[in-house]
């Protein structure tokens, strides 16, 4: 059943009013019908099970419906949002869903990458259905085989969706770059997604009436800076269009 601000302890009803402040302050633009389309990105670590109770558990999991609740009240607040780190057990994301974002809200999910590498992994997106809808393209990106050696894969594969807002259609491409030990084991991976992105499907979108069109790239690539940055600098070397502001909202 699906949970109203009246079922919210009054704990949870303060964080959501700080919540709305801090968003309010970062100039997040409202959603305006026939105007606008707000997209975001966000990596909730580590989410999969929830602990069914709105108080804090000991043990594990430590997320709460507390969380659930603070996570759902910026979601509501885009019209889609890429999200990273969903694993296997997908109760978190039908829970938020499910219980607090209700039937207007629909999902898409990507199967686990295997391997250790992968972390058992999916990439999701959640987006109002009152707003957008799925345009029919949807998968997830694989290197092409190289004559000159054994291609190595992206750790967790990336996901590409097609979506329609009225008359205008756009494709999503998020993805998660490996973290590794050093900013250095972060720059193939994120070098060969950046070139495969340029190239690949830059031709494709530059086909008449390609699904691709319309293309932002977002996710969670591991820069941690930009200026005199590798990480940085293989990523727009390929000319790859990337926003002059980013705004964090943290997770209360």
């Amino acid at each position: 059943m699906r949970k109203s601000y009246a079922d919210y302890p009054k704990n949870v009803i303060e964080d959501i009013v700080r919540l709305r402040r801090r968003l309010e302050k970062a100039e997040l633009p409202p959603r305006r019908t026939d105007h606008n389309i707000i997209i975001g990105t966000w990596n909730l670590r580590n989410f999969g099970s929830v602990f069914r109770d709105w108080t804090e558990n000991s043990g594990s999991p430590k997320r709460n419906l507390r969380a659930i609740a603070r996570i759902a009240e910026v979601i509501r607040h885009f019209d889609i949002i890429a999200v990273q780190e969903v694993k296997r057990d997908t109760t978190g994301v039908r829970t938020l869903i499910d219980e607090f974002l209700g039937p207007h809200w629909g999902l898409l999910l990507s199967d686990v990458t295997a391997g250790a590498k992968g972390n058992n992994e999916r990439l999701a997106y959640i987006y109002d259905t009152r707003r957008v809808t799925p345009s029919g393209l949807a998968g997830e990106i694989v290197l092409p085989p190289s004559s000159e050696a054994k291609q190595e894969q992206f750790d967790r594969t990336p996901y590409i969706v097609g979506f329609r807002a009225a008359d205008e259609r756009f494709a999503l491409l998020t993805v998660h770059i490996r973290y590794g030990d050093s900013a250095a084991d972060r720059l193939p991976e994120l070098a060969a997604f950046a070139s495969y992105t340029a190239t690949e499907i830059r031709d494709r979108a530059r086909m008449e009436a390609a699904e691709e069109g319309n293309l932002i790239v977002l996710g969670d690539f591991n820069i941690d800076r930009r200026d005199s940055n590798p990480l940085f600098d293989a990523f727009v070397s390929q000319g790859l269009m990337v926003p002059a502001e980013i705004r964090d909202v943290e997770e209360m």
